[in-house]
């Protein structure tokens, strides 16, 4: 009898538990996650690189263009040297295209805005996008946090340093740094020169050697 009334309780174990898997589990409405969907629109998402990206133009000085860029005779499409405004700016970059000239990325008649390879324009909130047209590596290096900068906790929302807060975009490449010297070693007064110049090695075959004795 007993063996029988332990088969009928296996089975009926066993099919409550094929009923509860094959049961869908509709998770109450207060338990569902707050994820970046169900956040408010205002809200940035963690994956979205534009608002992530801190502003460019609000620290632009001489922003915007048009209060001197005005009109077509404020627009001299002439590649020249700048003997008048903007003396400040020193051109290095990008020689290989057209020489070198502002209007590489500088949209044409429109001062307000940069322009891509492909001619798309672009506001200088965006100017990573122009970077990464042809520096490539370095571009994707930045999107994953390899290159440039970030602030931010490390669980929670970081933001993200545009090209041009550590690259002059006129004259991008840094300036060799000389390298500073070590630190001072605070033991340095207690040690021998010999200790200095070794180490750990010179204390090890100092106490091999007065073991020995």
């Amino acid at each position: 009898m007993y063996p029988k009334v332990l088969s009928a309780f296996l089975v009926l174990c066993f099919c409550l538990q094929m009923a509860l898997i094959s049961t869908p589990v509709v998770a109450e409405e207060s338990a569902v996650p707050e994820t970046s969907q169900t956040l408010p629109e205002t809200s940035p998402k963690v994956d979205d690189l534009e608002l992530r990206v801190i502003k460019r133009i609000p620290k632009m000085e001489m922003f915007p263009c048009t209060e001197c860029h005005s009109g077509p005779a404020d627009f001299n499409t002439t590649q020249r040297e700048l003997t008048k405004e903007h003396l400040d700016k020193i051109l290095d970059h990008g020689q290989e295209l057209n020489g070198g000239w502002c209007h590489n990325c500088h949209t044409e008649g429109r001062y307000i805005r940069l322009h891509l390879r492909d001619g798309k324009e672009i506001a200088f909130n965006q100017a990573y996008l122009l970077c990464g047209g042809c520096h490539g590596p370095e571009f994707n290096d930045w999107k994953k946090n390899i290159h440039g900068k970030r602030i931010g906790g490390w669980n929670l929302t970081q933001q993200i340093y545009s090209c041009p807060e550590c690259h002059d975009p006129h004259k991008p490449a840094f300036k060799p740094l000389k390298p500073l010297p070590p630190p001072n070693d605070p033991r340095a007064k207690d040690l021998s020169p010999l200790q200095l110049i070794f180490g750990k090695v010179y204390v090890f075959f100092r106490r091999l050697y007065s073991n020995e004795k």
